[in-house]
């Protein structure tokens, strides 16, 4: 682009008209008078060489024409740059070089440009393009230099509003400098800048806040600290900056956003700020230089993918403090090599620690209710995980696989553990060996903490072995009856030529929680006995998906019986429809068909079962409505009753969803929780709502909640069911339990305690229940903690050899079913039921090949002194129901039976056993339409109508009376029946639950009514 003055040609066009001589123009002199001022953006000097490098608006005058392209420039391209080359240079154009020829040296001096190196025209240079001065683009709170690619910012504003301005390109900007003054960085605000690499904070103080995406995808970026006084980073503001080399963060931080540092693959932090609360989603996703040692312990969550690709992070440990590990947090973290997980731990998400397979956790927090889909998958570095969880966590399909030989061990109490996708296989109950080894021979098949029963065979050679067995838990050890210390061999045992024999190792935690290993040691003849086949228990089997039978136990039985290798692999033909375990036990995967095959180890011969897998379509059977079991209650704040149990009941009986949600109108006067436990928190009145999640179906139960101030009614007497009890060391009864009962019955005070005048003889825990220990006599006395009154049973204990007639007693554990008629008997948690009467009998010892028989209205036969009780008992009618129930194999320790029961739920009754031909007595409460009693044999059990003592129960039944006449105050009387309930009266007789309780002193309970009590009737 050119530039003259106007009035240049104007003169140039008189001449060429002859209106004027051509030596007039030549002694005209340069003039700058049309300059609007002399500014900084103009640098005009009187005297001196115009210094304009670029036409600016604020410098363009009329009085200059601007050509672009050889076309006249109209104002609005007053401001486009133009270089200076020699065809610019003309004395009358008005820039900072002067002219470029010999006739004109006076101009031939360059002004000054701030120290700028910029030569001076001369001759020898005069054909040569000449650099134009430097000059800076600025604007609101930033100022950038085009040469440097410098951009300072002195202002927030300044952040973003160079972005405004056509005459910078981000790509141009190769360092910024943030003065003091700026307090965040916006927004986007050099987001994409791909050749800045220099960030300088050296003179800014008062930064705090870098917003969100400020440098996100500035991949050059080398900046290796940031200001200490900065406490929030906004999400993505360091996103795939991968050259970005942060050593530390500052110590204010106390907030980061989602995704603040992803894909900064050079980052390579070894520490976190205190200040942090939580690790934000994709906080240091793909991060594979970071080296984080330890997470401040102030953080309680870890969330989604936040560390997911750290392939070089190892971590110590995590935060005391954290609850909540989300989806993929750890995902791919090949070198993280944690040994345990902080207590407080709730939950952990999908893929939290996906192929983490230097991982070598070796249990679970306590406080876990939730394990995501593969959350552990591919932790090859995991072997066993203990939980200590009663309650199974909710688990998610795939949690663990691919773990090669992952074991699970539990609590021998614990539920919910073969529940769906939990590996039921890998569960270990309660007691066991982490592992078991022998001198000679091998385990076969090999060892597994939660299978009993083994077999090995050795040389004929061999006539001694020993035993080393590993505790799992600090658990005790013996080997046949001989205390062993965990890892240390057990001393020899003799063999016998041609013979089995059998190792007994007990492991135990406690009386409850035990668990007994068999192995079969088997020394050969010189000649050994070859299998010539194998047979099965069944031969095709139909097993479904969604309903029973899922699973089923296939036995192999090998041919000849005293073949000397019994030993046989199982395998199915197709592992995705059916698959089986080491012990024949079928479970159901998807429909379709398989084969499931036994081989035998010596001959391969080989046996199998068609197993055919079904899934059966349900229709959903829709929630028409729902009741309660009341419809309205008293509690109070300062006496019993404070809580009470309302029951859902939803029509019809079989639909589908039987869900209901609990919700209180005044949460402050009565709470309701899940289960609709009503609690009284103040005097009021609260409406309970019961509603169906199918179909929103409600009912309700109107709570009043009062305050009332009692005197502690004091404990007048004590007594106990029985007054004498005969006991014995080597046969049931083994066991019995005393029950106390205060008087009077309200008394405030029901605390008792136990003692035994001799413990070596006969042993008495906190609950009353006495064991037999060696033959002799003892009292067992109950003191009140209120008023120290007393009540004392003999207690007989004697050694007697079994009479061998077991009548019809039923199968029972430890006591005698343990030598099963099979040759290697499995035990195993198991519920069975019986169908019928809906009956269940659950324990983790029950043999694998048990079956439940229950007969219903069976007792014993007459000459049972505890039997005939109940028949008595049932002619009086005292009993609800009796049957006998038991087992076709054994079982080892204590069994649940649960027992269903109409109309009666949170009433007190008494369940009677008959046992060794004693009756046995406990008392127990309808819960939920069950009642569950916990034994260590079975036998005959009756259900009784109230709570009994042995003289209660042989008391003579007094008649119920006619009808009772209205008394005096004339109120209705009702003599209560068995199965009566105060809402079903209520209903009946037009009132108010209320109304019934105000009017009866003797109900202490709405939920507790007994029949015989005669209520009066508003």
């Amino acid at each position: 682009m050119k530039c003259k003055p106007m009035i240049a040609w104007l003169l140039s066009a008189v001449m060429l008209a002859g209106i004027l001589p051509v030596t007039s123009l030549a002694e005209e002199k340069p003039t700058y008078a049309n300059h609007q001022e002399d500014t900084a953006d103009c640098g005009f000097t009187e005297g001196k060489t115009c210094r304009h490098n670029i036409h600016t608006k604020k410098c363009y005058t009329k009085e200059y024409v601007c050509l672009v392209e050889e076309k006249t420039a109209s104002k609005s391209d007053a401001d486009i740059p133009h270089e200076h080359t020699q065809d610019c240079y003309k004395l009358d154009c008005p820039h900072e070089r002067g002219i470029h020829t010999t006739d004109n040296k006076e101009q031939e001096d360059t002004p000054d440009f701030s120290g700028q190196n910029i030569p001076k025209a001369t001759d020898s240079n005069a054909a040569q393009p000449l650099m134009a001065a430097p000059y800076a683009i600025s604007g609101d709170g930033y100022s950038f230099d085009e040469n440097n690619g410098e951009l300072n910012i002195s202002n927030d504003e300044g952040t973003t509003g160079w972005q405004s301005n056509p005459n910078i390109d981000s790509a141009d900007i190769i360092s910024v400098v943030v003065e003091d003054g700026v307090t965040k960085i916006k927004e986007k605000a050099f987001m994409d800048c791909k050749n800045l690499s220099n960030l300088d904070f050296s003179g800014c103080n008062s930064l705090k806040t870098i917003e969100h995406s400020a440098f996100m995808g500035c991949e050059n970026l080398l900046l290796n600290e940031l200001p200490d006084q900065i406490t929030t980073i906004g999400g993505e503001a360091f996103k795939n900056c991968t050259k970005l080399a942060l050593t530390s963060l500052p110590d204010n931080l106390t907030g980061m956003e989602t995704g603040v540092f992803s894909n900064c693959k050079n980052l390579e932090l070894s520490s976190l700020p205190d200040g942090l609360t939580r690790i934000p989603s994709f906080a240091f996703f793909q991060c594979e230089n970071l080296s984080l040692l330890t997470i401040p312990n102030t953080v309680k969550e870890i969330g989604n993918s936040a560390f997911s690709g750290c392939i070089n992070l190892e971590l110590d440990s995590l935060p005391d403090q954290l609850t909540q590990i989300n989806e993929l947090a750890f995902s791919g973290c090949r070198k993280l090599n944690l040994t345990e997980l902080p207590d407080q731990v709730k939950t952990i998400g999908k893929y939290a620690f996906n192929e983490c397979s230097s991982l070598a956790l070796e249990k679970l927090p306590s406080n876990i209710t939730s394990i995501g889909e593969r959350a552990f998958s591919g932790c090859t570095g995991i072997t066993s995980l203990t939980l200590s969880n009663v309650v199974a966590p909710t688990l998610d399909k795939n949690a663990f696989d691919d773990i090669p030989n992952l074991i699970l061990f539990v609590p021998y109490n614990a539920t919910g553990y073969d529940g769906e996708n939990w590996p039921k296989e890998r569960v270990v109950y309660g007691a066991a060996l982490s592992d078991l080894t022998i001198n000679s021979g091998t385990l076969n098949p090999d060892f597994f903490p939660g299978r009993n029963i083994y077999g090995v065979l050795v040389d004929n050679s061999v006539e001694r072995v020993s035993l080393t067995p590993y505790a799992h838990n600090k658990e005790t050890i013996t080997v046949n009856g001989i205390p062993v210390n965990s890892g240390a061999a057990s001393g020899d045992i003799e063999l016998v030529e041609g013979r089995a024999i059998v190792i007994i190792v007990e492991v135990k935690n406690s009386d409850a929680d035990k668990r007994t290993y068999m192995i079969h040691v088997s020394r050969e003849w010189a000649d050994s006995i070859p299998v010539k086949g194998v047979e099965l228990n069944h031969t095709a089997l139909t097993l479904y998906t969604n309903k029973s039978p899922e699973s089923a136990q296939l036995s192999a039985v090998v041919k000849p019986e005293d073949a000397t290798n019994q030993t046989v692999n199982w395998s199915s033909s197709a592992p995705d429809i059916a698959k089986v375990d080491n012990n024949g036990l079928i479970s159901a995967v998807s429909p379709g068909e398989a084969i499931i095959t036994a081989t035998t180890v010596d001959g391969g011969k080989t046996a199998s079962c068609m197993v055919t897998v079904e899934e059966e379509t349900m229709v959903p059977t829709p929630v028409t409505g729902v009741t309660l079991n009341l419809d309205e209650l008293t509690l109070y704040t300062d006496k019993a009753p404070d809580t009470a149990e309302l029951f859902a009941e939803i029509q019809p009986r079989d639909a589908t969803n039987q869900t209901v949600t609990w919700n209180s109108s005044a949460p402050d006067i009565a709470k309701v929780d899940n289960n609709g436990l009503i609690r009284a928190v103040s005097p009021g009145k609260a409406i309970i709502t019961a509603t169906t999640v199918d179909g929103g179906k409600t009912a309700s139960c109107m709570v009043t909640v009062e305050a009332e101030t009692t005197a502690p009614t004091p404990v007048t007497g004590v007594t106990l069911n029985l007054d004498e009890l005969t006991l014995y060391t080597d046969k049931v009864p083994d066991t019995a339990v005393l029950f106390a009962e205060i008087q009077p019955r309200n008394a405030t005070n029901q605390t008792v305690t136990w003692n035994s005048s001799a413990p070596d003889i006969a042993a008495v825990d906190s609950g009353g229940r006495v064991r037999a220990i060696s033959p002799g006599l003892a009292v067992i006395t109950v003191t009140t903690v209120d008023g120290g009154r007393t009540a004392s049973c003999a207690v007989t204990v004697k050694q007697e050899e079994p009479s061998g007639d077991s009548g019809n007693e039923g199968s029972n554990g430890s006591s005698g079913s343990s030598s099963s008629s099979d040759d290697s008997p499995d035990y195993y948690y198991r519920v069975l039921t019986d169908k019928a009467t809906g009956i269940t009998v659950a324990g983790n010892q029950i043999n694998s090949n048990a079956v439940l028989t229950v007969k219903p209205d069976t007792f014993h036969q007459a000459g049972h002194p505890g039997c005939d009780i109940l028949r008595g008992a049932q002619a009086a009618g005292r009993v609800l129901s009796f049957c006998d129930i038991s087992l076709s194999h054994g079982f080892l320790g204590n069994v649940t039976v649960t027992i269903p029961v109409e109309g009666r739920d949170g009433q007190a009754l008494t369940a009677a056993r008959c046992v060794g031909g004693n009756l046995v007595l406990l008392n127990v409460i309808v819960e939920k339409g069950m009642v569950t009693v916990t034994v260590d044999s079975l036998s005959p059990i009756a259900l009784l109508n109230n709570i009994y003592t042995l003289d209660t129960l042989t008391a003579p039944q007094i008649p119920e009376p006619a009808a009772l006449p209205p008394d005096t105050d004339n109120l209705r009387r009702y003599r209560v029946k068995k199965g009566d309930t105060l809402s079903a009266l209520a209903q009946r007789y037009h009132c108010t639950v209320a109304e019934i309780v105000a009017a009866n002193q003797i109900i202490k309970n709405p939920n507790l009514i007994l029949p015989g009590w005669v209520l009066k009737i508003p």
